[in-house]
């Protein structure tokens, strides 16, 4: 039965994403303590290129995220930036170049290992960008995904992880916008 409603859950946050933007959809939001969690990246808006970061805030580690030899798999070219850089502090940054400028749909991944306590994924507004086969600016979600319940012990409100994200001057830079 589990299996069944996380199917229909991810069919239904995948049908929810707001029209026109990035967003983030988990596989399931009620993960078991050391369950592995696939969030993907969704678009409806034929992309050219994109630089995403995420953060991962919480009692969890990231396991993986899309690379170059993978990339190809969610519409982006192979050789473009396309490995992703981990930070083990709870932030991954995914990049693609689509000269096509037609990637959409399901365009990358990243693994989460959800330990116990609650964790929040959400994109990292400033140090994000996509840019569609237009060369115009496609909006982020400012969706936060919450994983797990909060620790009693802790604050309401986690501090934000001590991480210095990669910048994504490499898109703004080729696109002239830097």
């Amino acid at each position: 039965m589990r299996p069944i409603l996380s199917a229909l859950m991810v069919v239904g946050l995948a049908l929810s994403v707001s029209a026109g933007t990035i967003s983030l959809v988990a596989d399931t939001n009620q993960p078991d303590p050391n369950e592995e969690v696939t969030v993907y990246v969704h678009t409806d808006t034929p992309l050219f290129c994109m630089g995403l970061g995420v953060y991962i805030v919480g009692d969890s580690n990231i396991t993986t995220a899309m690379m170059e030899a993978d990339c190809n798999q969610y519409g982006w070219d192979n050789g473009w930036n396309s490995d992703s850089y981990i930070d083990p502090n709870g932030y991954v940054y995914l990049g693609g170049v689509k000269w096509a400028g037609d990637a959409n749909g399901t365009i990358g991944y990243f693994k989460f290992r959800f330990n116990h306590w609650q964790t929040r994924v959400y994109i990292d507004q400033e140090n994000s960008c996509a840019f569609g086969w237009d060369a115009n600016y496609v909006p982020l979600s400012t969706d936060v995904l919450l994983f797990g319940e909060p620790d009693p012990n802790e604050p309401n409100e986690p501090n934000e992880p001590n991480i210095n994200p990669p910048p994504n001057h490499w898109v703004q830079a080729y696109l002239g916008r830097e």
